[in-house]
């Protein structure tokens, strides 16, 4: 199965894709952080493809700009997971290239499978988990969404051979739910202004001036641009949690901006 976000590809991993993986893999900033061991050789990762990656749920992130896979990410379900879950409830992991820190791409791929293990696979919820001292992977969970539940002290690291701590979160199924219908509420609210009020301007220029509700509307519309809001929104819908007939035309940075420069 593969996935296509905005500016990602989630696909089975290949064992062609050894040479990449390779390449992020054996970064000491990598592997440790995520609890498994530097890759040695481009053998070794074609060993990991074979014995690890290759398992269901199990995808390569692969940007579209540049078309081979920089990380991974996957859903372990049920008894499959590392925390004891019900076969209902499953356990998502990550990881990605060191050149590709800060773009925003793990979350965007987090989203993707969160929709697909609530949607397709019937999940109830999604738990996550982060080595103490991880503060990328903590972030990637509060981002989207996930809730802290609970710390384990001493986790064994067998691949490791050590003992960490572990910080564990969950979202489930009706929160998921909840964050993105609220979310296309306020984007189908924001759109109706400013659908009215382009159609207005369109019209007759003097409109909002002559108007006072047209004239409130543009001050929510500008109050909403300027706001964190307007950021997490754009977000989102770069990160593929927006429906695709939703219309967010006052998503679309540029065109609002001009709007707002002209008649604000």
């Amino acid at each position: 199965m593969t996935f296509e976000a905005n500016r990602i590809v989630l696909r089975p991993w290949a064992e062609s894709d050894a040479e990449d993986l390779y390449r992020y893999a054996r970064d000491p900033r990598v592997g440790p952080a995520a609890g498994w061991p530097v890759h040695t050789s481009v053998e070794n990762s074609r060993e990991i493809i074979r014995d690890v990656l290759s398992a269901e749920e199990t995808y390569a992130v692969v940007p579209k700009s540049v078309g081979h896979p920089v990380g991974s990410i996957g859903l372990m379900l049920g008894a499959e997971s590392n925390i004891g879950l019900p076969e209902t409830e499953g356990e998502i992991g990550y990881w990605i290239g060191v050149p590709f820190w800060g773009q925003g791409l793990i979350p965007e791929a987090v989203e993707v499978l969160l929709r697909h293990g609530f949607e397709d696979l019937g999940m109830e919820s999604i738990w996550c988990g982060y080595f103490d001292g991880n503060v990328k992977s903590a972030r990637v969970q509060e981002k989207c969404g996930f809730v802290y539940q609970y710390t384990r002290e001493n986790v064994p690291c067998s691949m490791l051979d050590e003992l960490r701590t572990e910080h564990i979160s969950c979202l489930s199924k009706e929160q998921w739910m909840q964050s993105v219908r609220s979310i296309i509420a306020r984007v189908s609210d924001m759109e109706r202004c400013f659908d009215r009020l382009q159609k207005a301007v369109a019209d007759d220029p003097t409109a909002i001036e002559k108007n006072l509700e047209l004239w409130v509307m543009l001050q929510r519309l500008r109050g909403y641009y300027e706001s964190p809001r307007w950021m997490q929104d754009y977000e989102a819908d770069e990160q593929g949690r927006l429906p695709s007939d939703l219309k967010r035309g006052v998503l679309a940075q540029d065109a609002l901006f001009d709007f707002l420069e002209k008649w604000g």
